[in-house]
């Protein structure tokens, strides 16, 4: 189920073959569709490199609404900065939301260019946080930017200068070769002063690829036998328990670190910038965001 602006009904036939990422194969033991209960499933990303097998007893379709949730709300985490999040949340995060946080599966596409390209592609307000190589920044539509006048009228919806320029010092430095523009650095500024980052990306974009590939229709615990098993035979690359043959397997279940924020050099390399932007005015941008 890749992004699509309308989602259908997708129908799985008795006898579907699923190949996984090591080349294990699976047969579908009945006929399913995404409202069909009492599940396990398989998650694989795009990039075609990593899979998950996961279960519900809800359908594929309740399910994927909350792997969207988690998965399009650490991509915004990572491009915008853990400290920044953190600053409208005196409490910290809850502990669901650090255990999805610590999760392999979610993890990977905040450092995978296909998932990243998938999620831009939707929220394209995201790419003043992504850095463009040096070359493309001497771009005349890239300097020519006008100051951003800052509203003295400050509410709950708007950031004072000060705070904003903390926000927008904490964003994660460009790597080696890459940098951000003047064009970027202003709507940026901008972002921050109209406090957007409360607002989480569209919910109804899917990271991973979705297929169903058992039917399980008796206990719970039958069901989550059949899940260990899969993950057994199949090795999916993005499930840290379950593996039977793994002697680690209780260990580390979560790591106490966050893995997702240490970002390699290569994260933004290759991302395509649709469309790419005209010279723009400072009148044009406030009227637009």
């Amino acid at each position: 189920m890749s992004y699509r602006s309308k989602k259908a009904i997708v129908e799985f036939s008795q006898g579907h073959q699923h190949t996984f990422i090591t080349g294990y194969h699976s047969i579908l033991n009945c006929s399913a569709s995404c409202h069909t209960q009492n599940i396990i499933y398989v998650l694989t990303c795009p990039c075609g490199q990593f899979d998950y097998i996961g279960t519900t007893a809800n359908s594929l379709h309740d399910r994927l609404i909350k792997h969207r949730e988690h998965g399009n709300r650490i991509i915004h985490e990572f491009l915008l900065r853990q400290e920044n999040i953190l600053r409208d949340l005196p409490r910290g995060k809850s502990k669901e939301i650090l255990a999805k946080d610590r999760m392999k599966l979610y993890q990977h596409s905040a450092q995978c260019s296909v998932a990243i390209q998938l999620f831009l592609d939707a929220n394209p307000e995201y790419w003043r946080f992504v850095p463009m190589p040096l070359e493309e920044s001497e771009r005349p539509e890239q300097k020519m930017i006008q100051p951003l006048i800052f509203s003295e009228e400050l509410s709950w919806n708007i950031r004072c200068k000060e705070d904003t320029t903390v926000y927008v010092e904490s964003v994660p430095k460009p790597p080696s070769g890459y940098t951000f523009s003047n064009r970027p650095s202003l709507l940026q500024t901008q972002y921050f002063h109209k406090t957007r980052d409360r607002t989480l990306p569209n919910p109804d974009i899917d990271l991973y690829n979705a297929r169903i590939v058992a039917v399980c229709n008796y206990t719970e615990m039958f069901r989550y036998t059949i899940e260990s098993l899969f993950i057994t035979h199949a090795v999916p690359n993005l499930n840290t328990i379950g593996n039977v043959l793994n002697e680690n397997r209780n260990i580390d279940y979560y790591p106490m670190n966050n893995p997702w924020l240490f970002r390699n050099d290569q994260w933004c390399h290759g991302l395509l910038r649709r469309p790419q932007p005209r010279k723009t005015t400072l009148n044009e941008i406030v009227a637009k965001k």
